[in-house]
């Protein structure tokens, strides 16, 4: 038989706080999604050496073994509307360049998927020369 709790009054400024920091951390974990996506594809191809430095970053940030599964998945969808629309790539490339701008930690994991194959192809160099130009 089930267990009934009680559960306790939160207060208004609780319930701002909770809503704040839920959103926050739901958005930094899209923006840091979207910047290893962005990295995985920079040339168009997919190795299984940088899903892996991808999910190894992850495990940094998340910790959760089930939560970083899941949000490689959402990885992997995002690499699948890549291949199915350039554009769509084009635009969190540019999204990338700005998330970078802003928290310039965001790009230690870009740069340890782009080294995560044992070379970095011209494409990867050239997007990491323009960023360390704008910063």
């Amino acid at each position: 038989m089930p267990t009934e709790i009680a559960l306790n009054g939160v207060s208004f400024l609780e319930k701002c706080y909770i809503h704040w920091k839920t959103k926050t951390y739901g958005q930094k974990i899209e923006h840091v999604a979207l910047i290893l996506a962005v990295a995985i594809y920079m040339n168009k191809k997919i190795y299984q050496e940088e899903l892996n430095s991808a999910s190894a970053c992850l495990s940094s940030i998340v910790g959760a073994e089930e939560d970083i599964d899941n949000i490689m998945e959402y990885i992997k969808m995002k690499l699948n509307s890549y291949q199915d629309d350039n554009e769509i790539w084009l635009a969190d490339r540019q999204e990338a360049f700005n998330l970078i701008k802003e928290d310039e930690n965001l790009y230690a994991c870009m740069s340890d998927v782009f080294n995560s194959d044992g070379n970095m192809d011209e494409s990867e160099k050239l997007f990491e020369e323009t960023l360390k130009r704008l910063l």
